[in-house]
């Protein structure tokens, strides 16, 4: 059994477990509705807690539903990376704050986990070592999906402080460092001057 194949370290993410798949596939709709519930009850989702329930829920389904059949299939860390690079893009221009969207993905996890758990996918004929190495697995690949949705927040920030508050390169570099965004910091204020002219960026 394990959760994971070894192919991490070659740049994929690869489920190879039957019964899990099984279970998180059988379970996002239930998933989705729980996520939702969790939402409403914590007092760290203040701006989710505006949205209707049948967006917060179509919201939940889309992710479990991307989740699920990324766990299921191979997935390459770049792919991941543009799409949750993507998701904290969004996220920033709905004015989410940036905690609150890791706690989403702390409630996904928590949901996704009770889940597991109640359907015994960790039963003891595994043994101690399977289930440790299931779930250091499973965490380091959300702690990735954070890692990722995170650069693309602060990219769009720091575009939108460029575009609309006039910042020029050296401005930003003392705010947002090397290694903050997807791509290179140098890339991202070379954009912002062919669209509004005026940064100089170091090579």
């Amino acid at each position: 059994f394990y959760l994971f194949s070894k192919e991490r370290d070659q740049g994929r993410w690869v489920m190879v477990d039957s019964k899990i798949w099984e279970v998180l596939g059988a379970s996002q709709h239930r998933m989705a509705l729980r996520w939702t519930e969790e939402v409403h009850r914590s007092p760290h989702m203040k701006v989710y807690q505006r949205f209707s329930q049948e967006e917060l829920l179509r919201r939940s389904e889309r992710l479990f539903e991307r989740l699920v059949e990324w766990l299921k299939e191979s997935m390459a860390k770049q792919e991941m990376g543009k799409v949750f690079v993507h998701l904290g893009k969004e996220r920033y221009k709905e004015n989410f704050p940036l905690c609150e969207v890791h706690y989403a993905f702390f409630l996904i996890k928590r949901v996704l986990w009770d889940f597991l758990l109640a359907e015994n996918c960790f039963s003891d004929s595994l043994g101690l070592y399977k289930v440790m190495e299931a779930m250091e697995q499973l965490n380091a690949f959300f702690d990735l999906i954070v890692f990722y949705t995170i650069r693309g927040y602060m990219e769009e920030m720091a575009q939108s402080l460029v575009k609309e508050k006039g910042w020029d390169d050296e401005e930003a570099r003392k705010y947002f460092f090397p290694g903050s965004f997807y791509g290179a910091t140098s890339e991202l204020f070379d954009r912002e001057k062919r669209r509004h002219g005026g940064l100089q960026t170091e090579r």
